[in-house]
C-alpha cells in the first residue's frame, strides 16, 4: 500500500511540473512571437518613413527645382535613375496642379488625368501614404502578374514656397516579403510565420491577400493595446501595430504565428517520458512489493514510523535495527543517507546561488565592456574598430568618408566643449541619414565613415548630398554661422578588402576638401555635389 502511495504521489509531482512546464514553454513563444512582431513592426515603419524622406527629398533637390513643370524630359531622367537604383518603386510620376501626369518612370502613365486619384488629392495637402492595392494601370491588358502597391505622395514647391503640383510613387509591396524573409532567416523556428494584415485582421501580401489572419475582435484589440498575444485554432499568435510618423501610421498590424503542437512538442515529448518511467515504476514496486511482503513487513513498518516521525519532528533520528541483516544495514544506511543528503543539499543550494550571482554579474559585465570597447563614447556612433570587425567583403556596397569643414578653428575660437557638441550634433544627422542595414562609425577626430550596403554610387551621392544638405542646416555656431562638410564616396567592389574602398573614399574626400569644401565627390566622376 505505501509503495503505491509513493507511486500516486511521485506521479502527481510528474503531472504537476509538466502542467508548469507547458504553461512555461507557450509563455516563452509568446514572447518571442511578440518581441519579432514589435521588431518587424518597427522595420516595416521605418521603411514607409524611409519612402516619404526620399520623395520629399527629391521634392526639395535644388538642381531639378526651376525644372519640374519647364523640363519634363528632365525630371522624367532623375525619376529614373530613382527607379533604376533602389527597385522599390514600380511607378514614380510628377503631377501639376491641375492634375495631369507631365513627367514618370519610362513615360508610363504620362498625360493622365490624375486629379480623382487619393494620393494626388491628399498630396496638395502635405505627405501622404495609402493603402495597399493591385496597381493594374502599370501592365494594362498584358498578361502578366499584377504588383501589388501602396502609395506616397508629397507636395512640390517652388523656390518662392508657390505649390507647383504633386511628386506620387507606387511602391512594390513585394519590399515587405524581403524583410519577412531576412527575419525567418534568424534562428526562428521553420514554423513560424509572419504575416502584415489591415486595421480589421486582413492579409496585404501575395497569395494571402485579403484572408482573415487573425479575428476582427483580435485585430480591434491589437490596434487598442499596440502589442499583444492571442490563441485562434491551433495558433499561437503576437501582434505589433506599425506606428509610424510623418503621416506612415496607417494601422497596419505585424502578425506572427506558430502552431501550438511545434510550441509544446518538448513538453509533450517530456510527458510520454514521465508516463513511461510511472508505468515501469509501478510493475516493479508491485513485484518488490509482493515478493518481499511477508519478510520485511514488520521491521520495515517500524523503519517507517520512524521516518514518519523524521518527517515531524526535527529533533527524531533513525535507529539502528538489528532484526535480519537486510534490516539492519538499511536502517544504518538511511542513518548516512539521510545524514549526507542534508549536507549535500545545503552545500548544493548555496553552490548553485553562487554560481547564478557570478555567471549573471559576468554576463552583464561582458555585455557592457562589449558595447563600451565598440562605441564612440562622445558621439554614439560605433568606433573604427567595431566598423573593421563588422564589416566583410560586399556586392554592391558603396563607402562615404566624412570629414568637418575647418574643425580645428571651430577648438580654437569657441573651445572643446563646442567643438564637442558639433561632433555629436553631426554625429546624430550621419545617424538619421543611414538605414538598419547601413553600418555608421567616428573614425576620430572630426572624421565619419558609413558602410552602405545594397547602394550604387549615384544612390550614394544622393544620400551624401542630404547628409550634408541636412548638417549645414541644421548644426549652428555660436556665432550663428553653419557647420559644413566634406564628403567623398566610393564604390566596394566585390572581394575588394575594406582599407582599399576606404582609400578610395578618402581620396574623394581630399578632392571634396581642395575643390571648396561642403561638397560631395565621388569615385569616377569629375563632379562634384
Amino acid at each position: 500500500m505505501t509503495s503505491l502511495v509513493g507511486l500516486a504521489v511521485a506521479l502527481a509531482i510528474g503531472a504537476g511540473a509538466v502542467i508548469t512546464s507547458r504553461a512555461h514553454s507557450i509563455n516563452l513563444v509568446r514572447a518571442d512571437l511578440t518581441a519579432v512582431a514589435g521588431v518587424m513592426a518597427d522595420r516595416v515603419g521605418r521603411g514607409v518613413e524611409q519612402r516619404l524622406r526620399e520623395m520629399t527629398f527629391l521634392s526639395e533637390l535644388e538642381p531639378i527645382r526651376g525644372n519640374w513643370e519647364r523640363s519634363p524630359a528632365t525630371i522624367r531622367r532623375v525619376l529614373d535613375l530613382l527607379q533604376d537604383g533602389t527597385h522599390i518603386y514600380a511607378w514614380i510620376g510628377f503631377a501639376d496642379r491641375s492634375g495631369k501626369v507631365l513627367a514618370a518612370t519610362d513615360a508610363v502613365l504620362e498625360g493622365m488625368p490624375m486629379r480623382s486619384t487619393a494620393w494626388f488629392e491628399r498630396g496638395l495637402a502635405g505627405s501622404y501614404v495609402g493603402d495597399v492595392y493591385e496597381a493594374r494601370s502599370l501592365v494594362g491588358n498584358n498578361q502578366v502578374a499584377v504588383p501589388q502597391v501602396f502609395d506616397v505622395a508629397v507636395p512640390v514647391l517652388d523656390a518662392e514656397g508657390e505649390l507647383l503640383g504633386v511628386l506620387g510613387a507606387q511602391v512594390n509591396w513585394s519590399w515587405f516579403a524581403g524583410l519577412r524573409d531576412a527575419a525567418l532567416a534568424t534562428d526562428l523556428h521553420a514554423s513560424t510565420s509572419i504575416y502584415i494584415t489591415r486595421r480589421d485582421g486582413t492579409a496585404l501580401l501575395g497569395a494571402l491577400l485579403d484572408t482573415q489572419i487573425i479575428s476582427r475582435e483580435a485585430a480591434e484589440q491589437a490596434y487598442s493595446k499596440g502589442r499583444g498575444t492571442t490563441e485562434e485554432g491551433d495558433l499561437l499568435k503576437a501582434f505589433s501595430v506599425m506606428r509610424g510618423r510623418e503621416g506612415a501610421s496607417l494601422g497596419w498590424i505585424i502578425v506572427t504565428t506558430q502552431p501550438r503542437a511545434i510550441a509544446l512538442a518538448q513538453v509533450n515529448q517530456m510527458t510520454f517520458v514521465i508516463v513511461l518511467i510511472g508505468c515501469v515504476m509501478a510493475i516493479v514496486a508491485l513485484l518488490a512489493a509482493g515478493a518481499l511482503a511477508n519478510r520485511l513487513a514488520r521491521p520495515l513498518r517500524a523503519l517507517t514510523a520512524e521516518a514518519d516521525r523524521i518527517g515531524t519532528d526535527r529533533g527524531a533520528t533513525l535507529g539502528l535495527h538489528k532484526g535480519s541483516e537486510e534490516i539492519a544495514r538499511l536502517s544504518f544506511a538511511l542513518r548516512a543517507l539521510l545524514a549526507r543528503l542534508g549536507h549535500e543539499e545545503k552545500l548544493r543550494m548555496e553552490t548553485a546561488e553562487e554560481l547564478n550571482r557570478t555567471t549573471t554579474q559576468f554576463a552583464s559585465q561582458l555585455r557592457s565592456l562589449k558595447d563600451l570597447a565598440d562605441t564612440d563614447a562622445l558621439t554614439g556612433l560605433r568606433n573604427r574598430r567595431f566598423f573593421e570587425e563588422a564589416a566583410h567583403y560586399q556586392k554592391g556596397a558603396a563607402i562615404l568618408a566624412l570629414d568637418i569643414d575647418h574643425f580645428k578653428s571651430v577648438n580654437d575660437r569657441f573651445g572643446h566643449l563646442v567643438g564637442d557638441e558639433v561632433l555629436k550634433q553631426v554625429a546624430a544627422i550621419v545617424a538619421l541619414g543611414t538605414r538598419a542595414t547601413d553600418l555608421a562609425a567616428r573614425f576620430g577626430g572630426e572624421e565619419f565613415v558609413v558602410l552602405l550596403r545594397g547602394v550604387g554610387p549615384q544612390r550614394a551621392r544622393m544620400l551624401a548630398n542630404r547628409m550634408r544638405v541636412d548638417i549645414e542646416r541644421a548644426v549652428k555656431l555660436p556665432d550663428g554661422r553653419s557647420v559644413t562638410v566634406s564628403l567623398g564616396v566610393a564604390a566596394w567592389q566585390e572581394n575588394e578588402p575594406l582599407d582599399i574602398a576606404l582609400g578610395r573614399a578618402d581620396i574623394e574626400l581630399y578632392r571634396a576638401k581642395e575643390t571648396g569644401r561642403n561638397r560631395v565627390c565621388v569615385a569616377g566622376t569629375e563632379r562634384a555635389a
